[in-house]
């Protein structure tokens, strides 16, 4: 091209502009072409509605990214993250899997737009093979036409509503690809456009957001009900509670938080075991006492750990042998037990920050824990003390006293002429002898420990205990001679039996109100008196299941057993049972 050229261009331009001009200045339009005035104006109207439709689309957009952001349970912001993308993409079916902690399968696979009776017709969900697979690999969205024309396609299960166009994009949380959406089939038949693809990725990134919001509240809210749990049993602790009851609040607290399950608690015993203090759960009574030994190094490092189950155990091995948080309760530099939350099989597994949790309230229950105990010490040796003390004053004081007056009212009747007031006084100084006797019982019971073996003595004080409240009243019980050495053990649980039998018997039969019991030791031979003011022997009464029993159980050693009146003559019976000692 030339100036000459531009020139003469110039010319028919300006003179065409000069003609539309005259035309338009004289009221005549220039006459254009009908065909393209009506292209010309569909493409304007067609151009109005793609506004229009964008318009609107990124309302529903911004409406969809407001909804996401305006409810913060996890559960919920899922679902609704599902829904909103199936109506942002005008899609029939949509789905959203949530990634397990591998980042390979499929934990969860909520769903939208088939019904609940169809998904269980279908079966179990997805797991990430196939076409979701390739989401997995690969977190870049996926848009396609047919799904059968994929190479990784691997069809669908029976039931399955048919499916063709396919859109997935994946969910990231800082980062981390956290899900996949996936939806198919639009609703008007036709295939997924690029527009849909962009309008499911804005909302995907608004969604990553969103259910980091969620998490970072249900953490928050976790974390809150455990410094509650912690609370309860830090005010249950100052409130002066038992050591049983502390533990028992422990297990409790925890197996609520954590969200089911059940929880144990294990304390360390003597044998250098693990013995299962208190436990909270179904059928979790019968591991009460149970004994174990956890030989993992992290509980000896006092670290907690996730575990594939709890240790296996009558009743738990297999309700309990899924997901499991193993805690050491650490009190210094000591680990004085374990707290283990425990899972069924198959049921979610527990999280890092679970573990964090559980180990900070663990170390508010190993304090209390061991406050407890120290305070449970403490109280049982000040009851020790006040018991030695009592049993010293009963000693020293009490029976020399006594003794004393029984020798003096002993010198006064020697110098008494008279044989009824002679006598009388001899009756009581018997009954101050008698009285020295259960003063000892009672000074020997005192001085026992609770850690010591039960002996005789020990055995016999507790059935009568247990005699008192069906009698009324408590019975007298005296000893003499050596019963916890010189009487065998086979000889001990007969004489138990027949002395809880007679006791029975006099409380049933005999309306009684005076019982007294004699335990001795001597000349060979044990000899147990059971003695009581009731009813009486009967002249025409016959042998009883009770009477016949305890007989059989003299003979079964070579002994008897016999039955008599008072030497007083008053009503009563005296039960004399009589074994040889060998």
């Amino acid at each position: 091209m030339n100036d000459e050229t531009h020139g003469s261009e110039r010319y028919g331009h300006n003179r065409a502009a000069n003609e539309a001009h005259r035309y338009w200045s004289a009221g005549q339009p220039p006459a254009l072409p009908k065909l393209g005035l009506e292209r010309l104006l569909q493409e304007l109207i067609s151009r109005s509605n793609e506004i229009i439709d964008t318009e609107q689309q990124l309302h529903r957009l911004l409406d969809a990214v407001v909804a996401v952001a305006s409810d913060l349970s996890l559960p919920d912001t899922l679902r609704r993250i599902t829904e909103l993308a199936a109506d942002l993409a005008e899609a029939k079916y949509a789905a959203l899997g949530l990634l397990g902690p591998d980042g390979r399968d499929l934990i969860d696979f909520i769903t939208v737009g088939i019904p609940t009776h169809a998904r269980q017709q279908i079966g179990d969900p997805p797991r990430g093979k196939g076409i979701l697979g390739v989401l997995i690999d690969l977190p870049v969205p996926l848009r396609l036409d047919n799904l059968a024309d994929h190479p990784a396609s691997a069809g669908f299960p029976s039931n399955h509503p048919p499916m063709h166009s396919f859109l997935g994009v994946p969910l990231r949380v800082r980062g981390e690809v956290f899900g996949n959406l996936y939806l198919t089939e639009k609703r008007d038949g036709g295939t997924f456009t690029e527009r849909d693809e962009q309008l499911i990725v804005a909302l995907a990134a608004a969604a990553g957001i969103a259910i980091e919001n969620s998490r970072l509240f249900d953490v928050t809210r976790r974390r809150e009900a455990w410094l509650t749990a912690a609370g309860d049993v830090t005010k249950s602790l100052l409130a002066g509670a038992e050591i049983e009851e502390t533990m028992r609040l422990v297990v409790e607290r925890a197996s609520t938080v954590a969200g089911g399950g059940a929880s144990f608690l294990l304390l360390n015993d003597a044998d250098g075991g693990l013995s299962v203090r208190a436990a909270y759960g179904e059928n979790t009574a019968e591991t009460l006492g149970t004994t174990y030994r956890l030989s993992d190094q992290r509980l000896s490092e006092r670290r907690a750990f996730l575990a594939a189950g709890f240790v296996t155990g009558p009743g738990i091995s297999e309700r309990y042998s899924g997901p499991a948080v193993m805690v050491p309760l650490v009190v210094g530099e000591n680990v004085i037990g374990v707290l283990s939350i425990a899972r069924a099989q198959h049921e979610e597994p527990y999280s890092e920050a679970d573990m964090r949790m559980v180990e900070s309230f663990a170390g508010h229950a190993a304090l209390a824990v061991q406050f407890s105990r120290q305070a449970a010490d403490r109280q049982r040796l000040a009851v020790l003390e006040d018991r030695d003390r009592i049993a010293r004053d009963l000693h020293d004081l009490v029976i020399q006293r006594i003794f004393a007056v029984g020798l003096g009212l002993q010198s006064i009747g020697m110098s008494i002429d008279q044989p009824a007031t002679a006598g009388k006084l001899s009756g009581l100084i018997d009954d101050l002898d008698t009285t020295i006797h259960a003063i000892r019982t009672s000074i020997f019971s005192l001085q026992q420990q609770e850690e010591e073996s039960a002996g005789l003595r020990s055995e016999a004080l507790n059935v009568v205990s247990e005699a008192t409240g069906a009698l009324g009243f408590e019975p007298v019980l005296t000893f003499r001679g050596p019963v916890d050495t010189l009487v065998p053990a086979e000889v001990c649980g007969d004489l138990l039996a027949v002395l809880r039998e007679a006791l029975s018997n006099a409380a049933r039969h005999a309306r009684a109100s005076h019982v007294e019991v004699r335990l001795s030791v001597d000349a060979g031979q044990v000899t147990l008196e059971i003695e009581d003011d009731g009813t009486g022997l009967a002249t025409d009464a016959k042998p009883g299941t009770g009477s016949t029993t305890m007989r059989t159980r003299a003979e079964r050693h070579g002994g008897t057993c016999a039955y008599a009146s008072r030497e007083d003559g008053t009503s009563g019976t005296v039960v004399i049972w009589q074994v040889p000692l060998n």
